[in-house]
């Protein structure tokens, strides 16, 4: 029986739970956002719940057992996804080279109040941008100072969709400072054409969004494809 069944069965005849309880137990599972219960005249309840949504997943190894992965909310709430589809979760970045701070549900991913909005911009304007994401490194970014010169979100893209005739794009660097222009500026770009140009002679290539160009009295974005370090 699940919290749910088990919540409703209780709450049938009036006895076991009043209504505040019963929310509260219910908002207790990290995965719920919120929910409204209301018990009917007939005393029946009506119950919904409105889930949190997932824009990355994170893995973790116990001390012992097999690794865990978990789902990230753009607030960075972190939830077990029960009834997500397979696949759903697998096609979510995973979040990678990230610090954290407190234990169990409290766990708090640093840099996640930068990571979350961008994620979730991604997902909702760019979404054929971001099923192409396969990892966020949070290795550079630095969270609070989000306007700290190097402070970047590091995107891994998935190769299995590239064409295989061209230099694969490994990487894709956005500033924490101005990820919105840079996802806007990503969406307009030609990558395939820039990955194709007869000057390119790496196998592989990283894209910075990142870069400004401050030659003139205003700094203007520059995208530039350098050659990928091996790892």
């Amino acid at each position: 029986m699940t919290d749910l069944q088990r919540l409703v069965a209780q709450g049938k005849d009036g006895a076991a739970k009043d209504v505040a309880a019963m929310k509260a137990d219910l908002e207790a599972d990290t995965q719920i956002a919120s929910a409204d219960v209301r018990r009917r005249g007939d005393g029946s309840l009506e119950i919904i719940l409105r889930e949190r949504k997932a824009v990355a997943k994170i893995a973790s190894l116990p001390g012992s057992g097999p690794m865990i992965i978990r789902l990230v909310s753009p607030e960075g709430v972190q939830f077990s996804g029960a009834g997500y589809p397979s696949e759903a979760i697998r096609n979510l970045p995973l979040i990678i080279d990230y610090r954290t701070t407190g234990s169990g549900d409290k766990v708090t991913i640093e840099g996640i109040e930068v990571a979350g909005p961008f994620l979730l911009a991604a997902q909702s304007a760019y979404p054929n941008q971001y099923r192409e994401w396969s990892e966020l490194s949070l290795r550079d970014c630095f969270g609070a100072q989000e306007d700290s010169p190097g402070s970047n979100l590091r995107v891994t893209v998935r190769r299995g969709s590239q064409p295989a005739d061209r230099a694969v794009l490994t990487e894709i660097v956005f500033s924490t400072a101005n990820w919105r222009n840079e996802l806007a500026i990503l969406s307009r770009l030609d990558l395939d054409g820039l990955l194709r140009r007869p000057g390119n002679t790496a196998p592989a290539y990283v894209l910075k969004l990142s870069i400004q160009n401050r030659t003139s009295a205003r700094s203007v974005p520059e995208p530039r494809l350098v050659p990928a370090t091996p790892r």
